[in-house]
This record gives C-alpha cells, structure tokens and sequence, in this order.
C-alpha cells in the first residue's frame, strides 16, 4: 500500500511540475494584469488628465442624456451612464456603434462633465490602455472564444494548485514539512520556500481560480451548482414593451430614477 501511495505522489508531483511548466507563464500574466485592473479607474485618469475633473453637486442626469444626444445625433439607440462613487466625470456607453461593427464587443465610451453639459472624452472600448488590459486579462485578445479557452484553462491552474497541496502533504512530521532548512543547498532551499509561498497563499490563489472560472464558463458553472444543489441566481425577465413606444412617452433619466428608488428601495443605483 505504501508503494502504491508513492508512485501516485510521483505522478502528482510530475503533473504538478509540468503543469506548472505549462501555465506559469500565463498564470504570471493574469496576476500582472489583474494587479493593474484593481486600479482601472486610477490609472485611467493617470492616463488622460481631461476627464480629471470634480464636481460640486449631484449629476444632472436627464443634461447628460441631452448632452450626447446632441453630439452624436447618430447615436439615436440607447445609452448607458455608470453611477460611480466620485463625484467626477460621468461615464457612458453606446453598444454596438456602426462604425465598429465589426467588432463582437467595441462600445463607444465618452466621459461627461460632472453636470452633464459638456464631453470631456470619447474613446472606443479595447483602443485605449486600459480596456486594452481588461480583454487581455479576461479574453486574451480572443472575444468570446478566449474567453471560453481561459475558462478551461482555469480547471487546468485549479488542478496546478490542487496537486501542488497534495504532492506536498506531509506523510510525517508537520513542524518540518513547513520550515525552511537552514544551510540547506540552495536548489533546496528553493524549492522549500516554493512550497511555503505556495501554501501561504494557496487559499486566495483557489478563490481566484475559482471565481474566475465561473466568470469565464457561466453556464457550465450554474450546471454545476444545480447538480450539487447550491442555489443559482438568474437575472430577472424583463418584458417587452406591449406596443411601440414613442418618443412622447419616454420618461427622462431622472424620472426614472425616481421609480426605481421607490420601487426597490434597499437597492444601489449602478447604471442607468
């Protein structure tokens, strides 16, 4: 028994090390990337110093929408503003603009004034630095085909830090599975700190990888839950307006807002 639980741990081990041959690499990009995507929105203004700007009052939303309206006139379909917690620029967005048709995901992006009078910024999402490290951190430059090879890439970096636990498990004494010999050579003393850093941060590292497969692969991802009985959230079902909607009757972003906090008081205003 004790030979066969050895040669299991020698194959754990090499798929542990060719594994991590394999998508170290990759695994160092997503971090990079990632680490620089906790501060999008910082060194997005670091980068274009023109939508650095602060305001003195609540957005004026309903000028806002008017504002983009007038300076895109062939934008006539629906926009979108993120509700962020500063009180600086507004940011927008118009899916799906024709002059990027070609595209599976390029939205037009413009930042606002804070009243909403005036455009500060106009920029086409993935054409700029910092969208530019969002899709290759989330799609790998690939759309939507990236993103489903990265997500099976995940269970791979999964099995990585899995085996990795399991070919260091010690058999014996815990106190020297987790120290680092003193005057050991130094491949050893490498390869000891190896499996302490890796350790140390092995929960984290598991939380990444796991969420971060369930983003890339959500379908695969509530199949799963569903089958081991974990709940599943859906988005709600938004009904189609009965009969076509003119403009007379299109309320403004204000108005809007209004029944929307009156109706799910508890909730967070995101977009509009």
């Amino acid at each position: 028994m004790r030979q066969k639980g050895d040669r299991l741990r020698h194959w754990v081990r090499k798929l542990h090390l060719w594994l991590g041959l394999g998508l170290g690499g990759l695994l160092v990009l997503l971090g990079l990337t990632g680490s620089i995507l906790a501060f999008y929105p910082e060194i997005d203004a670091l980068l274009h110093p023109e939508i650095r700007v602060e305001g003195s009052g609540p957005p004026d939303w309903d000028r806002a929408l008017a504002t983009v309206r007038a300076a895109y006139p062939d934008k006539g379909g629906p926009w979108r503003f993120e509700v962020t917690d500063q009180p600086g620029a507004i940011p927008a967005r118009y899916y799906d603009p024709p002059e990027r048709s070609g595209h599976a995901f390029r939205p037009m992006m413009v930042w606002l004034s804070p009243d909403g009078g005036a455009v500060l910024r106009r920029d086409y999402w993935g054409e700029y630095a910092m969208t530019f490290i969002y899709d290759l951190h989330y799609r790998l430059l690939l759309d939507e085909t990236g993103g489903k090879v990265l997500g099976w890439i995940g269970l791979a970096l999964l099995a990585l830090l899995l085996s990795g636990l399991w070919a260091w498990w010690p058999r014996g004494s815990w106190n020297k599975a987790l120290r680092v010999k003193r005057g050991a050579p130094p491949q050893r003393a490498l390869r000891d700190w190896h499996k302490l850093t890796g350790l140390s941060g092995l929960a984290f590292l598991l939380i990444l990888t796991v969420t971060g497969i369930m983003l890339e692969l959500p379908d695969e991802s509530d199949a799963a839950l569903g089958a081991i009985g974990l709940p599943v959230d859906h988005p709600p079902h938004v009904h189609e307006p009965a009969s076509e909607v003119s403009a007379a009757s299109v309320i403004p972003p204000s108005k809007a807002i209004e029944t929307a906090i009156t109706e799910l008081p508890g909730a967070r205003l995101a977009w509009i």
